[in-house]
């Protein structure tokens, strides 16, 4: 594909391939009270795709151009695990976590945001964080043949990420986007062929980063 560049005419950028490779295995006991599902997978890529922005200043103004450029490689690998148990009747808890190690191979040339070129080789993939977590138990009661009501408490945890190319050159606030946690709180009343669900997501009021903005191309915000 052809794409116009700064300093005018255009540029052409190479498709990506990919090799996904994936190994798994779910297993259940034989009272099907407890599941353990986990699999672990390695991704290759050649000429991947990574979306820059840069700014220039020209006649007085700044105008910034966006673009697609290829990096030469690129490689992401690790594990996902998940764990089901029933506990006693009605009672249902779970727990899960993921690995991911996702970085550029080779990746000499890579747009900085201000118009320069750095090596971003090693370096990891954007919103690619390195570990997920999560837990959740539900308490299910049948008060009769058509009537249940379910309670139901959720933890999630996202490691911290690098949220864009250009914040890949820079360290500390406000270009990494740090790890964080929440809790959610969920409840259902479910009669014959209708349900109603009351839900209170991040319960604790607990504030975080999702992403980051930048100013300009020169300054991060989030």
């Amino acid at each position: 594909e052809a794409q116009p560049v700064a300093e005018g005419g255009n540029q052409i950028y190479k498709p990506e391939t990919l090799w996904n490779y994936e190994l798994g295995v779910k297993s259940e006991s034989a009272d099907k009270r407890l599941r353990f599902d986990t699999d672990v997978f390695f991704m290759n890529w050649k000429d991947i795709q990574a979306d820059y922005a840069i700014g220039q200043v020209s006649g007085g103004g700044v105008s910034f151009i966006t673009g697609v450029a290829n990096a030469a490689s690129a490689r992401s690998y690790g594990l996902e695990s998940e764990m089901t148990a029933v506990v006693v009747n009605g009672l249902t808890v779970g727990a899960g976590a993921g690995y991911d190690r996702a970085y550029y191979v080779s990746f000499p040339n890579a747009e900085s945001g201000l118009g320069t070129t750095g090596d971003l080789s090693g370096a990891t993939l954007p919103n690619s964080p390195k570990l997920t977590l999560h837990a959740e138990s539900q308490y299910t009661h049948n008060f009769d043949a058509d009537q249940s009501g379910f309670l139901r408490l959720e933890w999630h945890y996202k490691g911290g990420i690098k949220p864009d190319q250009n914040s890949e050159f820079h360290t500390g606030f406000p270009w990494d986007v740090p790890s964080y946690n929440v809790w959610n709180l969920r409840a259902g009343y479910t009669r014959e062929n209708w349900t109603v669900t009351a839900f209170d997501e991040n319960f604790l009021n607990k504030k975080y980063y999702t992403n980051a903005y930048e100013k300009a191309f020169v300054d991060g915000m989030f």
